[in-house]
């Protein structure tokens, strides 16, 4: 019999909203036949790099170490986390890229192999499988610089040349879906065929980019998430092509909401603290600030306050919980024993090159002139917007024509197809296996509801759900 196939399907910064008959024929047939969790949600804070390490270990941001795009390190400064290069400093700095043990680790200890290709940052890809060289696994990360590995292992860089030619060039107008192209082919000829192959995870880094310098909805967003869905299209032919069975979930690491321009905290404000400020270190992500204390001058209720008390700032989580309505990082799951910000505070209101303005959820009209006012999508902020997913399930393994209503995460996507892969859990997964979109053996009869309960984090509006021991926080409704 041949061997199944596990695919995880990432699409960079896609929204739900985006999936339809036209632009995304594959995803909405899936969406259709398969299960889809209509209340899922991403890892806070809304950001591609947690959310990559979480898919990776099935665990939170608090314990990966992965608490954004880019990061304070002591000793070092703000190293970015879509570098391979500085992910490399971080381990050396704590002793690992992350702190605990990867999906794909556990693959291999079971005698299963993983393999992972993504178009997004060479860092994005590398986090979806970092310890893959002393595992026996397989990474392709299609947008590697020159003094970033392309594969691992380095041999596999000769057989793709030999088997689909080099990478295209990274020029022009449309080299972001060229690589798409190239990374789908990739995948398809080498490694969908091979029986050794367990799971895939691919990662296509469209359409994020273009929503991020066009905006949502833009024709050129557009195009990009109709060459995503291609690329998925391209993977399930190959599948059947070569008769393998195929379980596949489609998700996203984050959602995304319009604005005027690229955020950016009005920084300055940081003197109100005193002195004393010259110890914290700010690293702008996106949406999101992060907030460390190079030394401990500045008290953490002061830090809470002084971000309270900001224009520009939405929600603020602290390493402390004394100054509502501040919710404690640890209920967000960023709180790390060594690695986590002291203040994360994602923003409400942001300063454009026009002057304050409020996020908005209003789409980029194909008329609009970017000469008179440039729209662009960001994210990291906790609105629902940002933290909304789509989460779609389809194959052998899962229920058809299914909506579940129990909340669900991008941290039990990893969880879900390593247990389908090896019929086993590890004790200290954050995520969680989603039974209720599996679907029964014969003879076999639904297994008992999980208890879901539901409300807002105490003195605030952020919306969270509880399933069993699973916390998901849902967004606020406003910023």
């Amino acid at each position: 019999m041949t061997k199944p196939l596990r695919l995880i399907f990432v699409v960079d910064g896609l929204q739900k909203r985006s999936i339809n008959s036209t632009d995304t024929p594959c995803l909405h047939r899936l969406q259709t036949e398969g299960t889809e969790c209509t209340t899922a949600v991403t890892v806070v804070p809304a950001l591609t790099r947690p959310a990559a390490a979480a898919l990776a270990t099935a665990c939170l941001p608090g314990a990966t170490g992965i608490i954004g795009n880019h990061v304070y390190a002591p000793g070092h400064g703000v190293a970015s986390t879509g570098s391979v290069t500085d992910l490399n400093v971080l381990a050396a700095i704590y002793g690992a890229v992350v702190d605990v043990p990867t999906i794909g680790a556990f693959l291999a200890e079971r005698g299963h192999r993983m393999a992972v290709i993504g178009t997004g940052s060479a860092g994005c890809t590398h986090l979806l499988y970092p310890d893959a060289s002393t595992s026996g696994g397989t990474v392709v990360r299609a947008s590697a610089s020159a003094d970033e590995p392309l594969t691992t292992p380095a041999t596999l860089q000769a057989r793709i040349v030999h088997a689909i030619g080099p990478r295209p060039a990274a020029t022009g107008e449309t080299a972001s879906l060229d690589l798409l192209t190239w990374a789908s082919d990739v995948a398809a000829t080498l490694m969908v065929p091979d029986p050794a192959t367990a799971l895939l995870v691919f990662w296509s880094g469209e359409p994020d980019s273009a929503q991020h310098h066009h905006g949502i909805d833009h024709p050129l967003t557009r195009r990009a998430i109709r060459a995503a869905d291609q690329a998925l299209q391209r993977l399930l032919d190959a599948a059947s092509q070569h008769g393998r069975p195929i379980d596949v979930i489609v998700t996203s690491d984050h959602g995304a909401r319009t604005t005027g321009a690229t955020a950016r905290p009005d920084l300055d404000a940081y003197r109100d603290l005193g002195p004393a400020a010259t110890s914290l270190a700010f690293v702008p992500n996106d949406g999101a600030l992060l907030v460390y204390r190079t030394a401990d001058q500045v008290p953490v209720d002061d830090l809470a306050r002084w971000a309270l008390d900001q224009a520009w700032a939405g929600t603020v989580y602290a390493d402390d919980d004394r100054t509502s309505p501040v919710i404690p990082l640890a209920t967000a799951g960023c709180k790390h024993p060594t690695r986590s910000p002291d203040l994360l505070v994602t923003m409400g209101s942001i300063a454009t090159d026009r002057g304050p303005a409020t996020w908005n959820t209003a789409t980029v009209s194909a008329e609009q002139d970017p000469t008179t006012y440039a729209l662009k999508a960001t994210h990291g902020t906790s609105h629902r917007d940002d933290l909304e997913i789509p989460l779609i399930l389809h194959g052998p393994s899962f229920r058809s024509a299914t909506r579940s209503e129990i909340p669900a995460g991008l941290v039990d996507v990893g969880a879900t197809m390593a247990y389908l892969v090896t019929g086993e859990t590890a004790p200290h997964w954050d995520g969680r296996v989603l039974h209720e979109t599996l679907r029964l053996a014969p003879g076999r009869t639904d297994p008992p509801a999980p208890t879901v309960t539901a409300g807002t984090v105490a003195h605030t509006d952020m919306g969270v759900a509880y399933v069993g021991d699973s916390t998901y926080l849902l967004g606020v409704p406003a910023c």
